[in-house]
C-alpha cells in the first residue's frame, strides 16, 4: 500500500467529522539550537466499522509519515493520544538550526500525484513544500530579526465550466468551509527579550500567531519576531 500524505488523510477526516488542528511549538535555545514540537489533532470518526478502519489507516499512514518527517533532525519522541473525541499525534525533535523547521514541512507537503487529490490537499501542498524556514538577520540595537513567510499557492487558469449559479456558489462554499477547518498555532519561545512582533498573542517571551489554511491559501503570511541578541545566537543564526 502506497503511504497517503498526511495532509490528504485528514482533510478527508476533516471532511467527514471537524476541524483538524496543526499546533507547532519553537523553542529557541541560548545557544541557538532548537526544540521543535508539531501535534496535529484529528477528530474521531463515528464508531461505525468502515469508517474505523478508514481512522486504523490514517494512524498507520501518519505514524509511517512521522518517520519520514525525521529526516535531518533527531527525532526526540513520537505519541499518541485520544481524549475527548480527538486524537492528537505528536512529533518532538531537536535540531541545530531554525533553518531546519522547512524540512518537516515540506516533509509532510510531499505527496502521491494521484487521480484522487483533494483541492484542500492540493492548497497544503503547495503551501507547504514551497521554503518556509525562518529568516533571520540582524536588526538595530543589538538586535536579530526573525522572519517566516508563507506564500498563497498560484491559482491556475481553468477553462470555465456550464453550471448553475447555485451549484457553483455551493461549490465554492464548500471549499471555504473546507479550507478554514484546517487551523495551524505557531508558538515561538524566545530565550531573550521580545523587542516586538505581529504575533496574534503575546506572553512574555512566548508568540503565538493562529491561522486557517483558508487564510494561508488567499494572503502572504508573514511571522515577524525582534528579540535581544547575544554573542551565542548571532554566532549560531547567522552563520553561513
Amino acid at each position: 500500500m502506497k503511504i497517503a500524505s498526511l495532509a490528504g488523510i485528514a482533510l478527508t477526516l476533516t471532511l467527514l467529522t471537524g476541524c483538524l488542528e496543526f499546533n507547532e511549538v519553537t523553542q529557541l535555545k541560548p545557544d541557538g539550537s532548537v526544540d521543535f514540537t508539531l501535534s496535529i489533532q484529528l477528530p474521531d470518526i463515528p464508531d461505525k466499522k468502515k469508517e474505523d478502519e478508514k481512522q486504523k489507516e490514517a494512524e498507520r499512514d501518519i505514524e509511517a509519515m512521522f518517520q519520514k518527517m525525521a529526516g535531518s533532525v533527531q527525532l526526540k519522541g513520537k505519541t499518541e493520544k485520544t481524549e475527548y473525541g480527538k486524537t492528537t499525534f505528536t512529533l518532538a525533535a531537536a535540531m541545530d538550526s531554525l533553518t531546519r523547521i522547512g524540512q518537516i514541512y515540506q516533509g509532510i507537503g510531499k505527496s502521491d500525484s494521484g487521480k484522487d487529490k483533494k483541492e484542500g490537499k492540493e492548497v497544503f501542498d503547495e503551501i507547504f513544500s514551497q521554503k518556509n524556514d525562518y529568516q533571520v538577520k540582524k536588526g538595530a540595537n543589538n538586535s536579530l530579526v526573525i522572519t517566516r513567510s508563507f506564500a498563497p499557492p498560484k491559482k491556475p487558469k481553468k477553462k470555465p465550466e456550464k453550471k448553475d449559479k447555485d451549484s457553483v456558489e455551493f461549490s465554492k462554499d464548500m471549499e471555504v468551509m473546507m479550507l478554514n477547518a484546517m487551523t495551524f498555532q505557531f508558538e515561538f519561545f524566545s530565550p531573550t527579550e521580545v523587542i516586538r512582533s505581529n504575533a496574534t498573542q503575546v506572553f512574555g517571551n512566548n508568540l503565538r500567531w493562529d491561522v486557517s489554511l483558508g487564510y494561508l491559501s488567499e494572503k502572504p503570511f508573514k511571522m515577524e519576531i525582534e528579540i535581544a541578541a547575544t554573542p551565542e545566537l548571532v554566532a549560531a543564526l547567522l552563520k553561513k
